[in-house]
């Protein structure tokens, strides 16, 4: 076979599989970053959230609670007992996916203004500490598998042993 034509070859491969593979490599990076991230929210710096009536529920932010929440009077009066609440992880009546929900219980809360605060994982995230660690070991091989194919052909050529010659 030809020499010219199984480098040109070797090369347009390599080319394409880097093109490919950096485009699918950014795909995967962003939804780890995604998948493998929790977030506060603390409605004393975004708003507030009004308490609903005794035995309805409202959706909150995020799709799994990590955090014990903290629940006050937005006048800052007081700690909201948690017999007044519950803040669980349900799937939503409204929007048919796993959220984070608060349930009033009764007492004179309803209908005041209160600011919740927790920790949360955003739509997406991986609630095991197992997965979210192979998800992070899946992005180290996807970029070892590129550096394998944009090497191979190199050292399969002998390019190494002309320079050290």
């Amino acid at each position: 076979m030809n020499k010219k034509a199984q480098s040109l070859g070797s090369f347009i491969l390599v080319f394409i599989v880097v093109i490919v593979g950096l485009s699918l490599l950014t795909a995967v990076a962003l939804n780890t970053g995604i998948s493998t991230t929790s977030y506060t929210q603390n409605d004393s710096l975004s708003g507030s959230t009004t308490m609903p009536a005794s035995g309805s529920r409202i959706d909150l932010t995020g799709q799994d609670l990590l955090s014990t929440p903290v629940v006050v009077n937005v006048t800052g009066s007081g700690t909201v007992t948690a017999s007044n609440y519950t803040i669980d992880t349900i799937v939503s009546t409204s929007t048919g996916v796993k959220t984070v929900s608060l349930l009033s219980n009764g007492g004179w809360w309803e209908g005041e203004e209160i600011n919740i605060s927790y920790i949360y994982g955003p739509e997406g995230y991986a609630n095991d500490a197992g997965t979210r660690g192979v998800i992070s070991i899946i992005v180290i091989f996807f970029v070892l598998g590129i550096a394998v194919v944009v090497l191979e052909p190199t050292l399969r050529s002998g390019v190494l042993e002309m320079i050290n010659r």
